[in-house]
């Protein structure tokens, strides 16, 4: 996630079938001229052309031209890139630091990658040595040191040398954030800590990540309408912002989407309404804007939900 101080104030826009870069205030900086245009991540943002893509970098320059079949975001450095329906990975110099020769490949997390070779995962390091060997049936990124690994339809977590520190037990099981790992069991989800055991009990419907020390929950408990609502809990399991929302989702610059009466607002930690219910869909901010919109339509708001880009009207 990329953090206010840290984003470089560009974000993708499209006309017209081609994409190009706004500032803050919706100043188109970087000309409409690429097929597709990503978010930053650490000072780079995959760009499309011509069926190939590369990075542009936060001058609005051409760092990595393109060449890949197709490129994720950097991550610790390293990105993701495809090349003949294998995935290897590069550095910010656009350098080949890990040949494409995996099936299927996770960004780089707590210095380890999830990969998967010859119909098995198993996690690399930065030189691309097997750090864990292939041999599990599927397998999520590091987090709080674990990595999170399946076999035999069972989730369970893994230290850097492949030891089991939790066996896999779990039917649905996720990466660790910020200390807590949301794992189902028996119909309800909870958190575990790095020791396996549970911090926040199994009790609710569904449940995010947390971020900035909080998560969004749904509670078992249904209306007439078999409708549940969503809240927000802290890493102790206390309620900070009372479930009266229809969903809610993790929260990022300080703010978290909600939804209520089927449309999609802002809220703040205290549990204020920051930006008022009003859109079809929204997104998480980054940096000072987020899309929200319609239905058809997107466009982009700022921290006090004015509109500053809407090609629409």
């Amino acid at each position: 996630m990329i953090r206010h101080s840290e984003h470089p104030g560009l974000y993708p826009v499209h006309i017209d079938g081609k994409y190009g870069y706004i500032d803050p205030a919706g100043t188109v900086k970087v000309a409409y001229q690429f097929d597709l245009a990503c978010a930053f991540s650490e000072g780079l943002a995959a760009i499309r052309q011509a069926g190939k893509t590369g990075f542009l970098n936060a001058e609005g320059e051409v760092a990595i031209p393109p060449r890949f079949d197709w490129a994720e975001a950097f991550s610790e450095g390293l990105a993701r890139v495809q090349a003949d329906d294998l995935w290897g990975y590069v550095d910010v110099g656009g350098n080949i630091v890990i040949p494409a020769q995996y099936d299927k490949a996770l960004d780089f997390r707590e210095g380890y990658a999830a990969v998967k070779a010859n119909g098995a995962w198993g996690y690399i390091d930065r030189t691309g040595r097997w750090a864990v060997q292939p041999e599990w049936d599927d397998a999520q990124s590091f987090g709080n040191g674990l990595g999170c690994v399946k076999r035999a339809e069972r989730w369970g977590y893994i230290d850097p040398s492949g030891q089991q520190v939790v066996a896999p037990r779990y039917l649905s099981a996720m990466s660790f954030s910020q200390g807590l790992a949301r794992v189902w069991q028996d119909g309800q989800w909870g958190f575990l800590g790095s020791d396996g055991e549970f911090v926040i009990e199994p009790a609710y419907r569904w449940a995010y990540d947390f971020q900035e020390g909080l998560a969004p929950v749904q509670l078992m408990e249904q209306d007439d309408r078999g409708r549940s609502k969503s809240g927000f809990i802290d890493r102790s399991g206390g309620v900070v912002i009372t479930p009266v929302y229809d969903w809610a989702l993790e929260f990022s610059e300080g703010l978290a989407t909600v939804r209520t009466g089927g449309r999609w607002g802002f809220v703040n930690p205290a549990g204020e309404l920051a930006i008022e219910c009003q859109w079809h869909k929204s997104f998480n901010f980054q940096g000072e804007l987020t899309l929200v919109g319609t239905d058809h339509e997107l466009f982009y708001i700022n921290r006090a939900g004015e509109t500053v880009w809407n090609p629409y009207g």
